[in-house]
């Protein structure tokens, strides 16, 4: 029987989901599955104003995909997760309430990849680092997930460090390249996070409807891409 890796907690209006697996909180398909079970829980609670993802206590938010496990599976189950994680990867991006990722530590490759996707970013104030490495492996990025990166991280200089020369990002430099919205100590994290998404609701309440709308278009090239791309992974299996 798999191990839970992810955990949702309800705080009033906030739903809270950890990735913890006593580690690196590292991705394959058994922590995918785990992930969309809680999204789709908070989707059926119509209470839930806001998700806060957080990577626990430990170092690292996520040290992305779980490299050990991926190695002993056939290409075809390969093909499989990578498929997931975009489809993963787009659903948070588009999901219909407030996302605010509370990034503990690191988080790298893949584990970037989930942070890029909230509306915000608060991140641990005194460590961690942010890294899309695949540079340095080398390898590309699946142009799924660059085009959610593209829209996500903006356009000159920040795009050429963190994309181009897979640079590690403090939290003071994410700030200063736009990519994190706000630092806050490890330990007050997820409260951060919920300020936030409280601020953002200052207004009134967000129609879920009518914000899944607004994201759904917002990144409609995203859709596209991701489309294609798993298109041509599943044509393998």
């Amino acid at each position: 029987m798999a191990s839970k890796r992810v955990f949702l907690e309800i705080r009033e209006n906030f739903a809270v989901l950890t990735l913890n697996d006593g580690d690196k909180n590292v991705l394959n398909l058994d922590v995918l599955n785990q992930f969309n079970d809680a999204l789709d829980q908070v989707v059926q609670d119509g209470s839930i104003d806001a998700l806060i993802t957080s990577g626990g206590s430990g170092r690292f938010y996520s040290n992305g995909i779980d490299l050990e496990w991926l190695g002993g599976q056939t290409v075809e189950v390969a093909n499989l997760f990578m498929s997931e994680l975009s489809k993963l990867v787009y659903r948070i991006l588009t999901f219909p309430v407030i996302t605010v990722a509370a990034v503990n530590g690191h988080a790298f490759a893949g584990g970037a990849f989930l942070m890029f996707s909230h509306d915000y970013v608060v991140m641990n104030e005194s460590r961690g680092w942010v890294s899309i490495n695949e540079v340095h492996l080398p390898s590309r990025i699946p142009f799924a997930l660059l085009d959610m990166l593209k829209c996500k991280i903006p356009l000159g200089l920040a795009q050429t460090e963190i994309i181009a020369f897979g640079k590690r990002l403090t939290a003071e430099r994410g700030v200063q390249l736009g990519v994190v919205h706000k630092t806050a100590p490890k330990e007050s994290l997820v409260e951060c996070g919920m300020e936030m998404a409280s601020a953002a609701l200052s207004v009134g309440p967000l129609d879920r409807t009518s914000l899944g709308w607004m994201k759904r278009d917002l990144y409609e090239n995203v859709n596209r891409s991701k489309t294609e791309f798993n298109a041509r992974l599943l044509s393998k299996l």
